[in-house]
Parts: structure tokens; sequence; C-alpha cells
């Protein structure tokens, strides 16, 4: 009988130590690093205790009411991540802004990147024009992009046409490495 709890015991641990650790910093679709799609706010506390996290209380106005922010500051004082939480009875996180290039996609997509390395490797959904900005959404991870409209050619930063893939130039920065969880 200890013979078979041994190795039972022994199994687990090896298995245990085998499995494979989660990156902090990888994006996929439900995930970004620590947080999933069924994330609850009341759980960041504990998911970011080695870090440091800092509450925006929200603010209203006569249109409308935005939702708490909580920014995630490495220890070191890097500003990581910005979650928006969701409105919902247990609020949920919802959008996340990235400000660390260290996030990637397994593609290796990160905020470093071009318009290139993204429509390369991922396809993209739908392209928005957005006041001063385009934004590229890519459905397949849940992420959006936003590039400036000063990236842009001449032409196309001062009219209202539609803009396709194709009028983006491949060295097109990003501005602003977005996840989207509705």
């Amino acid at each position: 009988m200890k013979k078979y709890f041994l190795i039972s015991v022994l199994t687990t641990i090896i298995l245990t130590s085998c499995a494979k650790k989660q990156d902090p910093f990888a994006i996929s679709k439900g995930q970004v690093g620590k947080l999933s799609r069924d994330t609850a706010i009341e759980q960041l506390d504990s998911i970011y205790k080695e870090d440091s996290l800092v509450i925006i209380k929200g603010n209203s106005n006569f249109r409308y009411s935005r939702t708490d922010q909580y920014a995630v500051y490495e220890k070191g004082g890097e500003h990581l991540l910005t979650i928006d939480s969701s409105t919902d009875s247990i609020p949920l996180v919802e959008n996340i802004q990235v400000f660390d290039n260290r996030f990637k996609t397994a593609k290796g997509i990160s905020l470093a990147s071009t318009f290139k390395d993204i429509s390369s490797q991922y396809k993209i959904s739908k392209i928005e024009r957005v006041l001063g900005n385009v934004v590229v959404f890519i459905n397949e991870i849940d992420v959006y992009v936003t590039i400036d409209k000063g990236e842009l050619p001449p032409d196309l930063r001062f009219n209202n046409n539609k803009i396709e893939a194709v009028n983006i130039p491949d060295d097109a920065k990003i501005k602003y490495f977005m996840i989207g969880w509705d």
C-alpha cells in the first residue's frame, strides 16, 4: 500500500513540475498574461500582489459614466497595463491597454510591432476611422490597435474615404495596443 501511495505522490510531483509555466506576458484569445476574460475585478489585488495596482476611479458627466480603471505597475515602476472593468453585477476585466513591449502574441505581435508585422501574421477583421486615428481589429485574438492618421499617406489623412489594409503603410507604428472582451 505504501508503495502505491509513494508512486502516486511522485507521479503528481513530476507532472506538476513538468507542467508548462504560464508566460506572464503572453497574449492569446481570452488571455492576457495572468488575466482571462473571466477574471473578476476583485481578483486583481491577488493576481498583482507582487506589483502595484492603482485604482483610477470612474468619473461621470452628463452623457455617460465611466467605470473604474486599474493601472498595473511593475515593482520597478514600469507601467504594464491599464484595465477597464465591465458594468456587470460582478465586474469583470473588459478592456486592457498594453503599455509594455514584453506582452506579445504567439506570433510575436506587440506594442513595438508595425502594421506589416500585424498584417503578415493575422487576418485583419475590420478597419475604422476614429477622430485622429485608425483602429485595426484582429478578432481572432481579441486585439485592436490604433494607428495615428499621421502615419497614413497625405491624401487619406484629411478625408472620410474608407481605409483598406493596403492604404496603411507597412512601417506604420502602433499608437495603442488594446484587448477587448465584451
